[in-house]
Formats: structure tokens, sequence, C-alpha cells
């Protein structure tokens, strides 16, 4: 792993918390911890990002639940993985080893700034679990599959735009390090869409009383 760039990123990363709770500060939160204190709702949802493994694109899938706080806070435990193997790059020797990710998390986001319908996020994710690989050789045979255990650990940085009150569009992008198998290391891209399921319901429910009162006018 280049030590330096770890170093960088790191710096780069406490740098954005630092900023997030002056931040905070400005607009009048005199105590940080004053978000934790509201009433934690449940939160979940998929949690997919683009990546790549040995030169191959792919997605590492992801599920999470977990609680937010004020709407700025979110802590999330989840799965993610590859179901997949994936990696083609070969090594002198002609061979090639195919990786295949699974590994539980635990991560934080935090709206660290809010202009209009623009909200930008910190990101930091950690987790544990294995890396099912196994060698192809350049004759074509292939070895049993074997795991080895990981330390996955993502850093980044995330927008999303309000669409609705219950509809955003979303993209990040960050550094995926893996502890214990660096070859593994890698960039990370978030592109989607965000629904609140409990702002949906409300205005669900505000359409059907609308067309209902409508209703009743008509008669």
């Amino acid at each position: 792993m280049n030590i330096e760039f770890l170093r960088k990123t790191c710096l780069t990363f406490l740098l954005l918390k630092l900023l997030s709770l002056h931040n905070l500060h400005c607009q009048g939160f005199s105590d940080p911890f004053q978000v934790v204190r509201n009433k934690p709702l449940f939160i979940y949802g998929i949690d997919n990002r683009r990546t790549h493994i040995h030169e191959q694109s792919t997605v590492i899938y992801g599920v999470y639940a977990g609680m937010g706080f004020g709407d700025r806070l979110r802590f999330k435990f989840g799965v993610a993985g590859t179901p997949f193997e994936r990696g083609r790059l070969k090594d002198k020797m002609g061979n090639l080893t195919k990786h295949r990710l699974l590994f539980c998390t635990i991560g934080e986001e935090f709206d660290f700034f809010s202009i209009n319908k623009f909200r930008f996020t910190t990101y930091v994710q950690g987790g544990i679990g294995y890396n099912y690989y196994r060698l192809i050789q350049a004759s074509g045979i292939a070895n049993n599959v074997a795991r080895k255990i990981v330390y996955p650990l993502e850093m980044g940085l995330h927008s999303s735009y309000a669409l609705k009150p219950w509809l955003a569009l979303k993209l990040g992008a960050g550094w995926r390090f893996v502890f214990q198998s660096n070859s593994l290391n890698g960039y990370y891209i978030k592109l989607g869409i965000g629904i609140k399921a409990s702002e949906l319901m409300k205005a669900f429910q505000k359409q059907r009383l609308l067309n209902d009162s409508n209703g009743l006018k008509l008669e």
C-alpha cells in the first residue's frame, strides 16, 4: 500500500469532518452532539457501488439497515459483496486469479453542508469478511477455491439533489482500502436515486385526501 497516499487520504477526510463540525457551529449547533439527541429513525436501503477488481469493472452489491438522527447523521449495518468472480489481471507467468468478496459492514454518513436542494455528505464504512479466490494457470488448470480474511475500509464524499421531498438523485465517489489484501484496493463510484419511504407515504396520503376532497366538491 502507498503509505503516503493513505496518509493524505486520511488527513483529507479528517479535514472534511472538522469542516462539518464548524459548519454545524455556524448553523447554531453549539453542541456537536445535538444531532445525535434527535429521535432516531429506522432506515434501510440498497448500497451498490461501481468499482474494479484486478482491472475488471464490476459492482459491489449491498443492503443495509440502521438508524438516522435529525435527517443528517446515519449509522448503517449491512452486508456487501461481489456475487460473481472478477479479475482479469495476469501475472508474469500468465496465471489469472479470480476474486469474489463477501463481508459485513458498519458505516457512518454525515450531511455536513446543505444549500437549497443540494446536500454534501462525508462517508466512512469499515467491514470484515472473506475474499474467495482461485488461481487459473496459463495452461487452463484451475485450483480449488481458497479464502482469505479481509478488512475493507471505504472513505468518500457524496452529494444528493432533492427532486421531491421523498426522491433524490445521488452521486458519490471515494477510495476502498482492503487490508490483508492490498491488491484489491481501488476506487468506487455511486450513482442512483434515494427514496424516503416515510415521506413517500405522506405524499401519497396527502394526494389521496386531496382527491377525496375534490370528489366531495364535485358532488
